[in-house]
């Protein structure tokens, strides 16, 4: 008896052994069938069109809680889905910060029921958070070793060693922001606006910060759990060596430069936009797969904050729902793979932050995403759906999908959003134990 099938896509599939001409089934948020004809309730025949796994986005600032004025897990999610990601992973430097049990599960109540696609956590390795209480705890953090937006910086060496080498030792993961503190204060720098961005946050930092990250990360044994946020430039990437750790580069920093000097604030982001031939390596190494993740670093704030002085303005920028389909560019025009764009998109940080695996094969959730090789568009700002309502791709080509589907069902159709609420689903590693902790007063004593 044949399998029963909700929906079926006929297309150009991408399978673990290649591309193929055939059809997917999905069924109750699962693949149950791959054949090359195939008949489901709903059938979308998309002949020559390219069907492969949605995308996870495993770095993104949803602004939530903090300002609604620059982003909610509403908006943000929903451009996610029409840039064809179907979960994403959140940073904890929001307002007020995410560095504990308390605020941890505050964050998980206010945002549960709002996101349109599936969404784990992460917890900030804080100047408030006792190491001690990490030894219970497995799951997502983050660690930032040099100031950025929010106020996580361990400033302290012995201290950010303590506490990446603890939750790492309790069997969690951490994603690092690798710059140097200390690099950056020391620095004296020159140029207009971008240019002094770069100088002022210089690439001999970052690939020193990526070195002392890397040899806490190996002494812990369990160095694939360390993770090098958003690589941006020769040095770093050299300095990620033999240490074993995981690594992501950013789409800013594979697509922009300092030299675009039209973007002004609107370019400022940490580590800083660097050098043409920085952004030549990193596509290299994308390429090879020395760095084997791609993430947006999605950080978005309002226009009118841009608008401030360059020193002023704040560092970040939107990058949600244009991530793959500027890759997807690059792979029409021969620059990529386009299995290695779904490896690194898809494949790995699920891998990374243990979600279902991701992949077209039976049994898998079903999280597809379809995209037209002919339908390369210009990307235009007002029409794209995270809310700061601008974009530093605003003009260039990009591939958006005709199709994206997870478990909860079809999210977007033709340009058009198919869900009348938010289904996604939390994903992220249990945090029970320590959430637990938080019953009957305060979870965790700050340290002095």
């Amino acid at each position: 008896m044949d399998q029963h099938v909700e929906v079926s896509i006929e297309g150009r599939l991408l399978l673990p052994t290649g591309i193929t001409d055939g059809c997917i089934g999905m069924t109750e948020g699962r693949i149950v069938a791959i054949k090359k004809i195939l008949e489901g309730e709903s059938h979308y025949t998309l002949s020559n069109h390219l069907v492969v796994p949605a995308a996870v986005d495993m770095h993104v600032h949803f602004r939530q809680p903090g300002d609604p004025r620059k982003g909610t897990f509403a908006t943000e999610s929903m451009a996610a889905a029409f840039g064809g990601v179907t979960a994403v992973a959140d940073m904890p430097n929001n307002q007020p910060p995410t560095t504990d049990p308390r605020s941890w599960k505050a964050k998980l109540e206010e945002v549960s029921g709002t996101s349109s696609v599936d969404f784990a956590l992460y917890m900030g390795l804080g100047k408030g958070l006792d190491v001690h209480y990490l030894g219970i705890a497995t799951g997502l953090f983050k660690l930032y070793i040099a100031s950025s937006t929010g106020d996580l910086l361990i400033r302290e060496k012995d201290r950010w060693v303590q506490a990446m080498a603890s939750a790492l030792e309790a069997g969690g993961h951490v994603v690092v922001h690798a710059e140097d503190q200390a690099s950056i204060e020391a620095a004296k720098p020159t140029g207009e606006e971008l240019e002094w961005h770069h100088a002022h946050r210089p690439p001999l930092g970052e690939a020193g910060a990526v070195e002392q990250v890397g040899k806490v990360a190996n002494t812990t044994g369990v160095a694939g759990h360390a993770h090098v946020a958003h690589v941006s430039c020769k040095e770093a990437l050299d300095a990620l060596g033999d240490y074993g750790m995981s690594a992501e580069v950013a789409p800013h920093h594979l697509f922009l430069d300092m030299r675009r000097e039209d973007l002004g604030a609107k370019g400022k982001v940490n580590p800083p936009l660097r050098t043409d031939l920085d952004r030549a390596e990193l596509w290299s190494a994308l390429a090879d797969g020395r760095i084997p993740i791609v993430a947006s670093d999605h950080a978005p704030h309002t226009q009118e904050e841009k608008a401030q002085s360059f020193p002023d303005a704040p560092s970040g920028m939107p990058g949600v729902e244009t991530m793959v389909p500027l890759l997807m560019t690059e792979v029409k025009n021969g620059r990529i793979s386009l299995g290695r764009i779904v490896n690194a998109v898809s494949v790995r940080p699920a891998a990374y932050l243990e979600l279902a695996p991701r992949g077209l094969k039976v049994g898998n959730e079903a999280h597809v995403a379809v995209y037209d090789p002919k339908g390369a568009r210009r990307i235009d700002e007002d029409k794209l759906h995270h809310h700061c309502g601008w974009s530093p791709y605003n003009g260039m080509d990009a591939i958006f999908p005709r199709l994206v589907i997870s478990p909860t069902g079809v999210l977007v159709e033709e340009g058009e959003f198919q869900q009348s609420r938010p289904k996604g689903r939390y994903v992220g590693v249990t945090l029970e134990d320590i959430v637990a902790l938080d019953k009957g007063g305060n979870s965790l004593t700050p340290s002095s």
